[in-house]
Protein backbone atom coordinates (compact mmCIF):
# COMPACT_ATOMS: atom_id res chain seq x y z
CA UNK A 1 0.00 0.00 0.00
CA UNK A 2 1.29 3.49 -0.80
CA UNK A 3 2.34 5.65 2.14
CA UNK A 4 -0.62 8.05 1.90
CA UNK A 5 -3.12 5.18 1.86
CA UNK A 6 -1.36 3.56 4.82
CA UNK A 7 -1.55 6.83 6.76
CA UNK A 8 -5.24 7.28 5.97
CA UNK A 9 -6.08 3.72 7.01
CA UNK A 10 -4.06 4.00 10.25
CA UNK A 11 -5.85 7.22 11.15
CA UNK A 12 -9.23 5.72 10.22
CA UNK A 13 -8.45 2.75 12.48
CA UNK A 14 -7.71 5.21 15.29
CA UNK A 15 -11.07 6.95 14.82
CA UNK A 16 -12.87 3.60 14.83
CA UNK A 17 -11.08 2.63 18.05
CA UNK A 18 -11.29 5.98 19.85
CA UNK A 19 -14.61 7.39 18.69
CA UNK A 20 -16.68 4.37 17.68
CA UNK A 21 -15.72 1.83 20.33
CA UNK A 22 -13.88 -0.29 17.77
CA UNK A 23 -17.11 -0.97 15.87
CA UNK A 24 -16.82 -0.83 12.10
CA UNK A 25 -20.61 -0.96 11.79
CA UNK A 26 -20.93 2.26 13.82
CA UNK A 27 -18.53 4.27 11.67
CA UNK A 28 -20.04 2.75 8.52
CA UNK A 29 -23.45 4.09 9.55
CA UNK A 30 -21.95 7.53 10.26
CA UNK A 31 -20.29 7.55 6.83
CA UNK A 32 -23.30 6.17 4.97
CA UNK A 33 -21.43 3.04 3.90
CA UNK A 34 -21.85 -0.68 4.42
CA UNK A 35 -19.64 -2.30 7.11
CA UNK A 36 -18.05 -4.57 4.47
CA UNK A 37 -16.92 -1.44 2.58
CA UNK A 38 -15.14 -0.19 5.70
CA UNK A 39 -13.57 -3.64 6.05
CA UNK A 40 -12.27 -3.46 2.46
CA UNK A 41 -10.77 -0.02 3.17
CA UNK A 42 -9.05 -1.26 6.31
CA UNK A 43 -7.67 -4.34 4.55
CA UNK A 44 -6.34 -2.31 1.61
CA UNK A 45 -8.51 -4.11 -0.94
CA UNK A 46 -10.18 -0.75 -1.62
CA UNK A 47 -8.06 2.40 -1.51
CA UNK A 48 -9.12 5.30 0.65
CA UNK A 49 -8.80 7.73 -2.27
CA UNK A 50 -8.46 11.51 -2.12
CA UNK A 51 -12.11 12.42 -2.68
CA UNK A 52 -13.32 9.79 -0.23
CA UNK A 53 -10.83 10.91 2.43
CA UNK A 54 -12.09 14.50 2.16
CA UNK A 55 -15.73 13.31 2.33
CA UNK A 56 -15.01 11.18 5.41
CA UNK A 57 -13.21 14.09 7.12
CA UNK A 58 -16.22 16.30 6.59
CA UNK A 59 -18.68 13.66 7.84
CA UNK A 60 -16.46 12.94 10.87
CA UNK A 61 -16.01 16.67 11.57
CA UNK A 62 -12.24 16.53 11.10
CA UNK A 63 -10.22 19.32 9.47
CA UNK A 64 -9.32 18.96 5.79
CA UNK A 65 -6.38 16.59 5.24
CA UNK A 66 -6.64 15.18 8.79
CA UNK A 67 -6.67 11.62 7.45
CA UNK A 68 -3.47 12.43 5.54
CA UNK A 69 -1.82 13.59 8.76
CA UNK A 70 -1.44 17.11 7.36
CA UNK A 71 -3.92 18.94 9.55
CA UNK A 72 -1.62 18.68 12.56
CA UNK A 73 0.12 21.87 13.62
CA UNK A 74 2.87 22.79 11.21
CA UNK A 75 2.34 19.79 8.93
CA UNK A 76 0.55 21.58 6.06
CA UNK A 77 3.19 21.83 3.32
CA UNK A 78 1.79 24.88 1.51
CA UNK A 79 2.25 27.99 3.65
CA UNK A 80 -0.03 30.83 2.68
CA UNK A 81 -2.67 28.45 1.30
CA UNK A 82 -5.50 27.55 3.63
CA UNK A 83 -6.05 23.76 3.66
CA UNK A 84 -9.83 24.33 3.63
CA UNK A 85 -9.50 26.39 0.43
CA UNK A 86 -7.37 23.67 -1.16
CA UNK A 87 -9.94 21.05 -0.12
CA UNK A 88 -12.65 22.95 -2.02
CA UNK A 89 -10.84 22.40 -5.32
CA UNK A 90 -12.48 19.48 -7.15
CA UNK A 91 -10.44 16.26 -6.68
CA UNK A 92 -9.40 15.96 -10.32
CA UNK A 93 -8.13 19.57 -10.27
CA UNK A 94 -6.32 18.99 -6.96
CA UNK A 95 -4.48 16.08 -8.59
CA UNK A 96 -3.41 18.42 -11.40
CA UNK A 97 -2.15 21.02 -8.90
CA UNK A 98 -0.24 18.33 -6.98
CA UNK A 99 1.24 17.09 -10.26
CA UNK A 100 2.48 20.61 -11.08
CA UNK A 101 4.08 20.92 -7.65
CA UNK A 102 5.82 17.54 -8.10
CA UNK A 103 7.08 18.65 -11.51
CA UNK A 104 8.49 21.88 -10.06
CA UNK A 105 10.19 19.96 -7.24
CA UNK A 106 11.75 17.52 -9.72
CA UNK A 107 13.04 20.41 -11.87
CA UNK A 108 14.45 22.16 -8.81
CA UNK A 109 16.17 18.95 -7.70
CA UNK A 110 17.78 18.55 -11.15
CA UNK A 111 19.03 22.17 -11.11
CA UNK A 112 20.43 21.72 -7.60
CA UNK A 113 22.18 18.49 -8.57
CA UNK A 114 23.72 20.13 -11.65
CA UNK A 115 25.04 23.09 -9.65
Amino acid sequence: MDEIYTTRVERLRGIIRDEFGGKQASIAAQLGRQPDYISRLLSGRTKLAENLAREFEELLKKPPFWLDGLADAGAWPLPGIDPADFARIPPEDREEVIGLIRLKIARFAKKSAAA
